[in-house]
């Protein structure tokens, strides 16, 4: 059912040409009525026609702008650059406020693209060349841009804010302000007056944040994923002012992803009494986040971000229901949040009632129509439809759009070039697959799944030789265990039986649960390796 829905509102080829053939079909059973019949007349032949046109339009531009296709999103974003790199915070301060009171969208497919989101293709507007982001802009595409800049004249640091349309790049208004690198935050009434001239900006104006240097930047570096940098950052301002909420607001958020990744590093005990380390991590934080989300609710306030904190936290400590309801809220303030809608591709999809996405591959949709630069969710994505017995025609034509559409916007995106090569793999065109493993090689030299990718693509294609030279790769980088699958089998295929039993050993010991494919492989192997050396096998 989800397919012909996705098929009808024109989410994959043919869509539009299944609507023209039943409006050609209608035509041609009236046309052909009104000509054996004398009294379904011209006039009645028109009337029915028109009416029943109608009817079959208006159904499907139900469906089409219920499920709008990706070329029919359209974006308004910030661009903001400086003069000078010492002026680089200031950008980031008023790229960020200026965000903050933007409204998320104004339809179902007209919403903001958050500037920092560029940081996914490798683009910084703060500090990358001008002409770099107009690229960008054109290839995602934007077609409105704020773009500010931070020039000096006279001493005086002036923001210059232009009002862009694209592709044509063409300005259509554009305002000077006298900037005060010492209180920026004096400046900014009269710059978001000027915005909302122009953007929609939400109805409830939001608190601005503080506009100290350290914090800009600590924010700035969670963004890009440095944690430990932005902790660093917020330290010295926690000491100086412990109770200004939104300096622990950030500290807790980043205490979180540590969190996480400290519990994916220790190994579940069932047995443990006591609360780990990063349990107590978590408790701490939502401590805090309740109390600040509590006091929102009687403000009737809206802090989108902060219910995914809380919700972000639960989902680490795996109280499922907790997240839901805080994600719920999130989604409701801001439907188009990225932090928001990663966090809800961790749920079960039982939990989507109620939301605009009936399943997890749905939500994966959203995501990538949104901000087509998500290279995690794109892996999921295409990984879950290549999982496939046989990819279909529309799922194979899906695949390569998604895929191209990032590569167009990022060129160098080595997981999309990986997921092309895997694509082409599973359809036995080889020498593309190397094609695109090797040219992600060349843009990350190092990488343990390239190179684990190379080997298989090879040993596909009975190169041995090669084949074992990038799984020794894959294992000397970072100790790829399906890689010692492939060099147990390359061992055991070459006779060298000693040599396979200890790698199929080493795979077999590292298994990952009960439905661990590869290992159930490498115990296989380990079988016929046995064998070959009249070996009793043993029971178990």
């Amino acid at each position: 059912m989800s397919k012909m829905y996705d098929f009808l509102s024109g989410n994959v080829p043919g869509g539009l040409g299944l609507y023209v053939l039943l409006v050609l079909v209608l035509f041609l059973a009236l046309h052909s009525a009104s000509r054996s019949n004398e009294l379904f007349t011209p006039r009645l032949f028109r009337r029915w026609f028109g009416a029943i046109w109608a009817v079959i339009t208006g159904g499907y531009l139900l469906l089409w702008f219920g499920n709008p296709p990706p070329a029919v999103y359209s974006r308004y974003s910030t661009m903001f650059s400086v003069e000078q790199p010492g002026d680089a915070w200031l950008a980031y301060y008023f790229r960020d406020e200026v965000s903050h009171q933007l409204k998320p969208g104004t339809s179902a497919t007209h919403y903001f693209f958050p500037e920092r989101w560029n940081d996914r293709a490798g683009i910084d507007c703060v500090q990358d060349d001008e002409a770099r982001c107009d690229t960008l802009a054109r290839s995602i595409p934007l077609n409105q841009v704020l773009r500010g800049r931070l020039l000096h004249e006279d001493e005086q640091i002036v923001l210059v804010l232009s009002l862009m349309e694209f592709p044509a790049g063409h300005t259509r208004a554009e305002r000077s302000f006298e900037i005060s690198p010492g209180n920026p935050q004096q400046n900014l009434p009269d710059i978001i007056r000027w915005v909302g001239d122009h953007f929609p900006l939400r109805e409830q104006p939001q608190r601005p944040e503080p506009a100290r240097k350290a914090f800009v930047l600590a924010r700035n570096a969670f963004y890009r994923s440095d944690y430990a940098e932005s902790l660093r950052l917020l330290q010295p301002l926690l000491q100086d002012e412990p109770a200004t909420e939104a300096y622990r607001k950030w500290y807790f958020y980043n205490r979180i992803r540590q969190a996480a990744a400290r519990k994916a590093e220790q190994p579940a005990d069932p047995h443990r009494v006591t609360k780990t380390e990063w349990q107590l991590t978590l408790d701490e934080a939502r401590k805090f986040l309740l109390g600040l989300a509590k006091t929102n609710f009687e403000q009737d306030a809206l802090d989108p971000l902060l219910n995914n904190m809380i919700a972000e936290s639960f989902i680490i400590d795996e109280y499922f229901d907790d997240a839901e309801e805080f994600l719920r809220i999130a989604f409701g303030e801001d439907p188009y949040s990225m932090e928001v809608l990663e966090n809800m591709t961790l749920l079960h999809e039982s939990r989507y009632h109620g939301l605009p996405f009936k399943d997890k591959m749905s939500l994966y949709q959203r995501i990538l129509n949104i901000c087509p630069l998500n290279e995690r969710i794109l892996e999921e994505y295409v990984d879950k439809l290549l999982l496939n017995v046989q990819v279909t025609d529309a799922q194979s034509k899906e695949i390569q759009q998604r895929i191209h559409r990032l590569l167009a916007i990022h060129p160098a995106s080595v997981t999309a070039l990986s997921l092309l090569g895997k694509f082409h793999s599973l359809n036995f065109d080889y020498d593309q697959a190397l094609e695109a493993f090797r040219k992600a090689d060349s843009l990350q030299p190092g990488r343990a799944q390239t190179q684990y990718n190379l080997g298989v693509t090879y040993y596909q294609l009975k190169d041995l030789d090669r084949a074992e030279q990038y799984f020794q790769n894959a294992v000397k980088l970072d100790d790829y265990l399906e890689a010692h699958l492939y060099l147990g089998a390359i061992y055991k295929e070459r006779g060298e039986y000693e040599k396979a039993l200890a790698q199929f050993r080493y795979r077999v010991a590292r298994k990952q649960g009960d439905d661990d494919y590869y290992a159930v492989q490498a115990m296989k192997g380990i079988r016929e390796c046995l064998e070959a050396l009249n070996i009793e096998i043993p029971n178990q």
